[in-house]
């Protein structure tokens, strides 16, 4: 990019500027131009009520596009305070963003060093992960994050320009790879590149956790990136854009060791996570006075301090608070209601509250809140309900001890409490079914060691369907839970339909030679088939995940994609999967999905669709032309096959315009002779028997002499003539053909050609 003034631009971009300038708001001047290689690339700073701004222009695009691309913009825009506004260029099928200049970017202070420390980067990180989380609850994208489109303004990380690296199908090394010029970026889109900033960041000292989740960010499938929440998790930020302390640091430790003033300073944060934490008791105890009804205002406020001290001593000193509280009358109550308010309430400081009381002072109440709650169909942030849900089945909960239900719901808190992971107990004490959905909720590549020696054979001991399932999984030569296909099958087995989870259950063992991979592949797929099969939403991702792990198996599947003549969008995910695996469909197809089978490339369901074929469109007496469609000798396309089975399938009136849209589609000459042969079942009145004849009169054709035998006996006089053009009589055996078919020819021009071809031997 180029900083020039508006009067040395050459010819072109001065005219550029021109045009636009028909856009410049009331009172703007321009004072200079950015521009880039491209010539239409003119970016106008324009001054306007004493401050710089800078003018993009989008690419041309239809009046759909930019209405569309408009009002992305004002939901952006929204967001971020109104700082960027779109506007269409009416007539010009473009529009155009205006902003505040900005003269450093991201990357203009990476260039100039402009960044002091690591931890300044690491702030920016996790402002870049936190600002991801809102847009993405937002449901908004930005489309092209990267450093040059990230700026820090006043001490805070801000995104610029948005969805324009989609518009103007810029490729660069943050761009998605599905990211194409014109289409609405996908919220993968913005995973992608901010994996690619983290690691232009500070890809040294992420921890081994944040390494693998990154890694996973970057990788060519959408399907195969984790969510933001799990990004979040790995850098400690939790809720709807909140900032949280680090996983392996406190943010107060990170400042006091130098950190940038990019953003919020450590201590600042700090300061507020001190003041949350110690205002959750009170809070808390405001929805306990309310329950009350206590009038003098004197008495409310005294119980509402003390119950504060109360809670957040129980929470803070588990310890001392049970010490003291023994020589208090009265000073241990029940806490039921003040629990289930504060975890109800699914705010963060009196989540925390609860979730500390039942991990570390292990109370009952806390507990019982908690899982109620989530027991109950809640799904509060920060928790990973789902596990707790499968941990407390109804099939086994009478089975659990209360350090099973504890270790659960520790697990279960990860996000919202860190801190409980270190209470813990070792996996391997815990029941099975805990084991079960701790595995289904673990990413399939990013297993603890200690998940990773557990071995199948202690959930293969569950009850059904869950224990059979870990069985079959040893059976394919699968030991190890924490494997990626023991996790992707523990999810499955639980209902969870992530793309991860089928991506887990298809990765290939290590050293596993193709023709392995894809045996044990169809075994598994076998295995989780009836799970999904009443489930379209899973069995689309299994299919998926078939289609993205190379191999037999996703040429197979890519099959249905490549051409979609006969409407296979339309035909459930599960029934192509059947047919991926050799298996026919149960429910009945139309004659354009049984004609186009007759091109897949698995013997067994061509064979199939051809007895389709018999047995409904075509005569019984069609075996012979089936036969030839269905095997390696159909040199068609799939779109001639499907329209071959329609032209032979319409009546006798309708045959005519049909016969003759199928050789205008040029047929292989070599295939239409093998079909002609087969249709000598029909009569010399057959319309297409006749134009297949005239279409291999004007073409070049071959047949071996026994076709051509077939074809010299043909019901169709024209196909008679051609074989008897083919054949040699200077070659006894062909010689011997023409002989016999002189003396039972009844067609008088035939006999002439036949007298012809012999006399001039």
């Amino acid at each position: 990019m180029k900083l020039l003034s508006p009067e040395s631009l050459p010819d072109a971009q001065r005219e550029v500027l021109r045009d636009y300038s028909r856009f410049f708001p009331q009172g703007a001047v321009c004072v200079n131009v950015v521009v880039g290689d491209a010539s239409w690339d003119v970016r106008p700073l324009l001054l306007l009520n004493g401050k710089v701004h800078i003018m993009r222009v989008s690419t041309r695009m239809d009046e759909g596009q930019a209405r569309a691309f408009v009002s992305d913009f004002e939901g952006f825009s929204v967001l971020f305070s109104g700082s960027q506004r779109a506007q269409r260029m009416e007539g010009s099928g473009r529009f155009f963003v205006l902003r505040p200049f900005v003269s450093d970017t991201l990357q203009d202070l990476l260039e100039k060093g402009a960044i002091p420390t690591p931890d300044a980067l690491h702030d920016v990180v996790v402002e870049l992960v936190s600002l991801v989380s809102t847009l993405s609850k937002r449901n908004i994208t930005h489309g092209h994050l990267c450093p040059s489109n990230i700026a820090v303004v006043d001490g805070k990380v801000t995104l610029l320009d948005p969805f324009f690296g989609a518009i103007h199908d810029t490729r660069d090394a943050y761009l998605a790879p599905e990211s194409t010029r014109g289409s609405v970026p996908e919220p993968s889109a913005d995973l992608f590149s901010l994996g690619r900033i983290i690691q232009s960041l500070i890809a040294d000292s992420l921890s081994v956790q944040q390494s693998a989740i990154v890694e996973q960010l970057t990788l060519p499938s959408p399907r195969q990136r984790p969510s933001i929440s799990e990004v979040g998790a790995a850098f400690g930020v939790g809720g709807a854009g909140a900032v949280s302390a680090s996983p392996t640091e406190s943010r107060s430790e990170r400042g006091r060791s130098g950190g940038g003033k990019l953003v919020r300073s450590a201590e600042q944060q700090a300061s507020t996570s001190k003041q949350e934490e110690a205002g959750a008791g009170a809070h808390l105890s405001e929805k306990s006075r309310s329950a009350q009804r206590i009038r003098p205002a004197v008495v409310v406020g005294g119980c509402i301090s003390l119950l504060a001290v109360v809670f957040f001593v129980r929470a803070q000193y588990p310890a001392l608070f049970n010490s003291v509280a023994r020589f208090i009358p009265g000073a241990v109550p029940s806490h039921s209601i003040e629990f289930e308010t504060a975890w109800a309430s699914h705010e963060r400081s009196q989540m925390l509250v609860v979730a500390r009381a039942a991990v570390l002072s292990r109370d009952p109440a806390a507990l019982n809140a908690i899982t109620d709650d989530v027991l109950g169909g809640s799904n509060p942030d920060g928790v990973r309900s789902r596990l707790l849900r499968v941990a407390l089945d109804e099939s086994w909960r009478e089975e659990l001890s209360d350090a099973d239900v504890r270790a659960a719901v520790i697990v279960a808190l990860a996000q919202l409490f860190p801190d409980g992971l270190k209470h813990l107990p070792p996996l391997a004490s815990l029941h099975p079914a805990v084991i079960l959905a701790i595995a289904s909720e673990t990413q399939p590549r990013n297993a603890s060691k200690e998940l990773a020696a557990i071995s199948v054979d202690v959930v293969a001991a569950l009850p059904a369907p869950f224990g059979p399932l870990f069985s079959k999984l040893k059976e394919s030569g699968v030991s190890a839970l924490g494997s990626p296909q023991g996790i992707g099958l523990a999810a499955i087995a639980t209902g969870d339909a992530r793309p991860q989870a089928f991506e887990g259950l298809l990765t290939p063992a290590s050293n596993e030679k193709p023709a392995q991979a894809n045996f044990r592949a169809r075994g598994l797929i076998l295995l989780v088939l009836p799970i999904v099969a009443n489930n379209p939403a899973a069995s689309k991702e299994l299919l998926a995940a078939i289609r993205d792990q190379g191999g037999e198996l996703a040429s197979l599947a890519g099959w249905f994609e490549i051409e979609d003549l006969a409407k296979w969008s339309k035909v459930p995910s599960v029934e192509k999967i059947k047919l991926i695996l050799g298996t026919f469909p149960e429910q009945a197809l139309d004659v354009s999905k049984y004609a186009d089978l007759l091109t897949y490339p698995l013997p067994a369901i061509r064979d199939q669709a051809a007895m389709k074929l018999k047995q409904g469109a075509l005569a019984p007496s069609s075996d012979a032309l089936l036969t030839t469609l269905a095997s390696e000798a159909n040199g068609l396309t799939r779109e001639q096959t499907i329209s071959l089975v329609a032209a032979l399938q319409a009546s006798a009136a309708m045959q005519p315009p049909f016969v003759a849209q199928w050789f205008a589609l040029k047929p292989n000459p070599d295939t239409v002779v093998l079909i002609l042969a087969a249709r000598a079942y029909a009569d010399s009145s057959d319309i297409f028997n006749l134009e297949a004849a005239r279409y291999l009169r004007r073409t070049e054709w071959k047949a071996p002499v026994e076709l051509l035998r077939l074809l010299a006996s043909h019901p169709e006089p024209l196909a008679r003539v051609l074989a008897y053009g083919k054949l040699d009589p200077s070659i006894p055996e062909q010689r011997e053909i023409l002989k016999q078919r002189l003396s039972s020819e009844k067609d008088e021009g035939c006999v002439k050609a036949l007298t012809a071809k012999l006399s001039a031997q």
